[in-house]
């Protein structure tokens, strides 16, 4: 089953970075992304939890508390 992708805000959230360093990255290949005919970039849950646990947000210390 194919993951549902990740819209540029929704990837964004989940790393906490702003929408633009997102775009940043994605244009200089530090995280993979999908881009659509429509020109949009959309991300794979999988790749956005693999950098998450990258950048320390899954430790103790970096879990987001709701």
């Amino acid at each position: 089953m194919d993951e549902k992708l990740l819209t540029i805000k929704e990837a964004a959230r989940l790393l906490t970075v702003h929408q633009d360093t997102l775009r940043s990255w994605a244009d200089k290949g530090k995280v993979p992304m999908v881009k659509l005919p429509s020109g949009y970039r959309r991300f794979k849950p999988s790749d956005i939890a693999r950098l998450r646990r990258d950048m320390g947000l899954d430790t103790e210390e970096g879990k987001a508390v709701a």
